[in-house]
């Protein structure tokens, strides 16, 4: 009874509003086209995921705030809040989620988990994407690579993971002009070299992943994290093959194995997707916005265009494609979950649009590959 009521208490201090001064005019309201849902709209919140990674994403979140202030107004679902109202909802709901792990340690998981709804639905305003009510929103999946690499570039090795440039000329370079006509070499920003152009276009993708190397006989490993691009327009290559009648399907194993017989097609291919990525190479897992450091199965992406600060709290209910194995052959299964938004991706356009990552391995690379689904997505913030 006692922590219930330490935890009320505590969760009530969080709502105190900040005053922000707006006569800055560098500090910048972010607007979220969401409206505001009843408690009996909010969906069951069974997680199924790793608590353990839900409390080590918050974390990082939490030391991303301490990193950067959080300035401004957030508007969402006609109403305005300091923008600090992130970091409030973070702390917050961290208590809720410690107490449901405390609390399991001597009752039910039934009568916790209960409880745990019950507080979330008395100490959040919850909010969906304005969208038609119809409509749901579009999930896909992303993950973290492993690539084969040389520091150094050779015959078999020809393509570059480039550092960004700080020569706007060199910086907007068009894919083909890096890829074919060498733009960027002899510029000092090569970090790694990779076999064919396909493996950077992934890697291009994923915005991050794990490049395996040798170097001086021993086998190394580095992180390669985002660190902007060429501002061109990004498309996926996959649909401009199909309609040229090269490929029957969209799946990676098509467009991977028709490039590979057919390099004569390769700048025309390419040419449909001109946007380049540029990376550097980190200590931690592949970074995020904000330098926050992914969290397999609980960071997402969203619009940067939209939500441009980092750390709104949000929960998805979709569905997810399972490895075929021979104890499992169900080909979908659901997927409920709490997310934080902490990265972004060229593709990921409106506010009913998230990419969840799901970290390394063949399980992560399978998600990637095969998740595209509709399904709920809800956000959160403290009262």
């Amino acid at each position: 009874m006692k922590m219930i009521l330490s935890g009320s208490l505590l969760l009530a201090s969080f709502s105190l509003f900040a005053q922000v001064d707006q006569s800055d005019p560098q500090i910048k309201d972010m607007f979220v086209p969401a409206k505001e849902i009843h408690a009996d709209e909010v969906p069951r919140l069974n997680d199924d995921g790793d608590i353990q990674l839900l409390l080590k994403a918050i974390n990082r979140q939490e030391s991303a705030f301490k990193r950067k202030p959080l300035t401004g107004d957030l508007v969402i679902g006609g109403q305005r809040f300091s923008m600090s109202i992130l970091k409030r909802t973070v702390e917050a709901f961290k208590l809720l989620v410690v107490k449901l792990e405390d609390c399991r340690q001597t009752q039910s998981h039934q009568i916790c988990q209960q409880n745990f709804e019950d507080d979330m639905k008395t100490y959040f305003r919850w909010y969906r994407p304005d969208i038609d009510h119809q409509s749901k929103a579009h999930f896909t999946g992303y993950y973290s690579p492993t690539f084969d690499a040389t520091q150094a570039r050779t015959q078999s090795h020809m393509y570059g993971v480039y550092k960004k440039p700080t020569d706007e000329t060199l910086r907007t370079a068009t894919r083909n002009q890096i890829l074919f006509q060498d733009r960027l070499e002899g510029q000092n920003l090569e970090l790694f070299y990779l076999t064919d152009p396909f493996e950077l276009y992934l890697l291009h993708i994923e915005g991050g992943g794990v490049v395996e190397y040798l170097e001086q006989g021993v086998k190394k490993q580095a992180y390669i994290s985002y660190d902007g691009t060429n501002s061109q327009s990004f498309k996926f290559i996959g649909p401009y093959m199909k309609s040229q009648g090269y490929i029957k399907d969209l799946s990676i194993q098509s467009q991977r194995a028709f490039l590979k017989k057919n390099p004569h097609k390769w700048s025309e291919i390419y040419a449909q997707c001109p946007n380049f990525i540029y990376f550097q190479i980190t200590k931690s897992e592949p970074l995020g916005m904000e330098s926050i450091p992914l969290t397999p199965g609980r960071s997402k992406a969203q619009d940067k265009s939209i939500f441009w600060r980092k750390g709104i709290m949000g929960f998805v209910a979709t569905q997810k494609p399972v490895m075929p194995t021979a104890k499992n052959q169900k080909p979908k299964v659901p997927l409920t979950r709490f997310f934080i938004d902490q990265d972004t991706g060229g593709a990921i356009r409106g506010e009913a649009r998230a990419d969840l990552y799901f970290g390394y391995g063949p399980e992560a690379q399978f998600l990637a590959e095969n998740l595209s689904e509709q399904g709920d997505l809800f956000f959160f913030l403290l009262r």
